[in-house]
């Protein structure tokens, strides 16, 4: 949930960047830029999370392959993106990237606040 509500309070940040680039059918380069950020590292978030009362293994396995199957996802997104020439490319790089990074740090800052609890709590045990 909070993972969700983190990601909704960086939609102003496109919409700035919307306000700045042009307007009219930008927004339909935020909409896709954003959504897709949002669903692939949700995605990664939701099988990190499952990930973590597993084995170190089984966790290593899962963020690694986690990681490379997200890029592979985003890569043939850009491309199909591209050959289909849906929306003007160059915005769509520059707001997926910005919403892939900002997805990128809730998720590391989630993953570390959660490592944090489940430490103090094995020190209390």
């Amino acid at each position: 949930m909070l993972f969700i509500l983190l990601s909704l309070a960086a939609l102003p940040v496109g919409f700035l960047s919307f306000y700045l680039f042009r307007q009219g059918e930008y927004l339909t380069v935020l909409s896709l830029a954003w959504g897709i950020s949002f669903v692939v590292i949700l995605s990664g978030y939701l099988a990190n999370t499952w990930a973590f009362n597993r084995s170190h293994k089984t966790f290593f396995m899962v963020l690694l392959g986690g990681m490379a199957f997200r890029v592979i996802l985003i890569i043939g997104i850009i491309l199909i993106v591209y050959f289909k020439n849906w929306v003007p490319i160059l915005e769509f790089l520059i707001l997926l990237a910005i919403y892939y990074f900002l997805f990128q740090l809730i998720e590391v800052w989630l993953i570390n606040r959660r490592l944090k609890n489940q430490k103090k709590a094995d020190i209390t045990e």
